[in-house]
């Protein structure tokens, strides 16, 4: 009797001790603090059968952008954003973590349904090389197609040496790789079948950035226009 006593007073004695215990842990009631996911996002007007109009972003005017304009970069948080052209319907498009780069406001055709489209240029972890640049090309003239050809030109002796980007760039289409960001000066030549250049974009070198060439217009009134890459 007495035994069982005393097993009972030391299982009672040793709950009571539990329950001090837990009652001094002081547990969390708030969530985890998540970090904010980042993303560099700007947007470029390249819709010919538009022409100038009004751009929203996430509900907000970012301007009247005539064909060949675009907005500064802006800095926001990833997820899903609304990119509205004019009095058009919104599409709601991801923008995906440390993305940067551009979405155009693109010619509807038979050959593109999308009203936006994206182009990324690099991640935000991930920047241009420091001894390197990046030259892209956006093909949005909407009733062509194009051979894209770099010139490279050394600035020590004037030697050129040409390589070919794109043998045939379709509306819609983009093409960019990274090259030395001294020592040369690029020239983007656009080209028909038939080798006639159609268009031309000189670029000087810009280490550890980019330029953005972007043809737009219709091939009869053809233009393009650069946009610094960071």
């Amino acid at each position: 009797m007495k035994s069982s006593l005393k097993r009972l007073l030391l299982i009672g004695s040793a709950c009571l001790l539990m329950i001090f215990v837990v009652s001094c842990v002081q547990i969390p009631t708030d969530g985890i603090n998540m970090p904010v996911l980042k993303a560099k996002v700007r947007i470029i007007n390249t819709a010919a059968d538009l022409g100038s109009l009004d751009v929203k972003f996430d509900g907000k005017s970012v301007g009247t952008l005539a064909p060949g304009k675009g907005t500064n970069y802006q800095t926001v948080n990833a997820g899903r954003y609304a990119f509205q052209a004019g009095s058009e319907a919104a599409d709601t498009l991801a923008v995906t973590t440390d993305f940067q780069g551009t979405y155009f406001v693109a010619t509807k055709n038979a050959a593109n349904s999308s009203r936006f489209l994206r182009l990324q240029e690099h991640l935000l972890y991930k920047p241009v090389p420091s001894d390197q640049m990046a030259i892209f090309v956006a093909q949005m003239c909407p009733d062509a197609s194009f051979k894209v050809d770099l010139v490279k030109t050394k600035t020590a002796d004037g030697s050129t040496t040409t390589e070919t980007l794109s043998a045939s760039l379709a509306f819609a289409r983009t093409v960019g790789k990274h090259f030395p960001g001294t020592g040369y000066n690029y020239t983007v030549r656009f080209l028909d079948s038939a080798n006639n250049e159609w268009y031309k974009m000189e670029i000087s070198p810009v280490a550890g950035a980019g330029n953005l060439v972007v043809l737009y217009n219709p091939k009869a009134s053809l233009s393009a226009q650069k946009f610094y890459i960071d």
